[in-house]
């Protein structure tokens, strides 16, 4: 048996057996408004609630704006900084020297999160989104080798259970922007958007996910305020 972490949308954890599995990698990608860093915020917040620290690094969005997004949907999270259980690091100020021409050092990265994890206990992580942290690289070849890096060392060294989420173009049929992502990652969740009955609904579709039996199959949720993500029934093909 396999130590699972409930990502605490209810319907999502029962496809999954109980979760995700602990100290992997996974990877939620979609289109922009899809739902991905709502689903990173409830996977952290249902830690939270349950007395596992978390770490939330942002490459774009200001740390208030994230607090101000997950108190848009009825959590609390500065009551969890105040309390040092949880920590949201901005690391633009990092991609800024590495614009300026500074290497992406993929092992002192880990490093210096590491101690944030230790000193913080964490348990579970999302970088959100990866793109910017890996793809100041400045060849194809140097990006696929940084994420390779990136997931096995996070895997092998951090001991949180990890989502890292990738932009999806609108209207593309890729999964991320670098397809290495999807095959070293423990699982793929798509988050999508999508025309059904003349109406726009939001649709969450499990891709991959090892050690895990599971249905391949399409599913339409809903955002509720205090909730989260509600997953309501299987989209229908066609």
């Amino acid at each position: 048996m396999v130590e699972r972490v409930k990502t605490g949308i209810i319907r999502l954890d029962e496809m999954l057996e109980g979760g995700l599995i602990k100290d992997k990698v996974y990877l939620i990608a979609g289109e922009p408004g899809s739902g991905k860093t709502l689903f990173c915020l409830q996977f952290l917040h249902t830690g939270l609630k349950n007395g596992e620290n978390g770490i939330y690094i942002t490459a774009e969005e200001k740390p208030q704006d994230i607090v101000d997004d997950a108190k848009s949907l009825g959590w609390d999270l500065e009551k969890y900084i105040k309390e040092k259980k949880l920590i949201i690091l901005d690391i633009t100020p990092y991609l800024v020297r590495v614009k300026d021409g500074e290497e992406v050092d993929v092992f002192r990265m880990v490093n210096d999160l590491l101690k944030y994890v230790h000193e913080n206990n964490a348990k579970r992580m999302v970088i959100d989104p990866i793109t910017p942290v890996v793809y100041q690289t400045r060849s194809e070849k140097e990006i696929r080798e940084s994420i390779r890096e990136l997931v096995t060392s996070l895997e092998d060294n951090i001991g949180c259970t990890t989502l890292i989420t990738s932009p999806v173009p609108i209207g593309s049929k890729r999964i991320s922007e670098s397809d290495i992502e999807e095959f070293i990652v423990s699982g793929i969740i798509i988050m999508g958007i999508e025309e059904r009955e003349n109406r726009i609904i939001r649709t969450l579709f499990v891709r991959k996910m090892r050690e895990t039996a599971f249905k391949l199959a399409k599913y339409e949720f809903e955002v509720i305020k205090g909730v989260g993500i509600v997953i309501k029934g299987e989209v229908k093909s066609g």
